[in-house]
């Protein structure tokens, strides 16, 4: 398994809770260690069952170097007016990949309302400008390929919980 890399944790400026325009573009992925070390899979589960999260998926192999999964499961938030969307579509799971929405957690007032902060939104560098990214670890394509490569050894718990949940 490849080794976990760490990325930068940034603190919000003030500007963010009034401009939101990360959040508004779409919802960060977490990796395994934002729900514990090990993850606690109670939590996941209420928070699926909640609506507001779902198990989305990398379509292929998120390892660099390994062409052996056809897709790759990761959590992350719901976006706005389609929470609870954790429904079948193809394996069972509902997958917006690059679908821009407002995160459900965004509160235009407050800012991020979620108890589980994705390390993708942890990883934002906010400037002053309004031009904040996570920057994908050196190698990757986007965030989630990441995030889904991080949930690999995971993938069975994942996608037990959904059909649980779904069910």
């Amino acid at each position: 398994m490849s080794a976990i890399v760490r990325l930068p944790v940034f603190a919000p400026l003030a500007e963010c809770k009034g401009c939101g325009a990360c959040c508004k573009t779409s919802p960060g992925a977490t990796v395994p260690d934002d729900w514990g070390n090990p993850p606690n899979f109670d939590m996941i589960r209420d928070a699926l069952a909640s609506g507001r999260w779902l198990v989305d998926w990398w379509e292929g192999d998120p390892r660099l170097d390994s062409a052996q999964v056809l897709r790759a499961y990761y959590l992350r938030p719901a976006v706005v007016g389609f929470e609870g969307e954790a429904v079948a579509r193809e394996a069972g799971f509902m997958s917006v990949e690059g679908q821009e929405g407002t995160c459900t957690f965004h509160n235009a007032k407050r800012g991020c309302t979620s108890t589980v902060k994705p390390a993708e939104c942890s990883a934002l560098q906010p400037t002053a400008t309004r031009e904040c990214k996570a920057e994908p670890p050196q190698g990757y394509r986007r965030w989630s390929q990441r995030a889904a490569e991080l949930w690999l050894p995971y993938s069975e718990q994942l996608i037990a919980l959904a059909w649980d949940v779904k069910s």
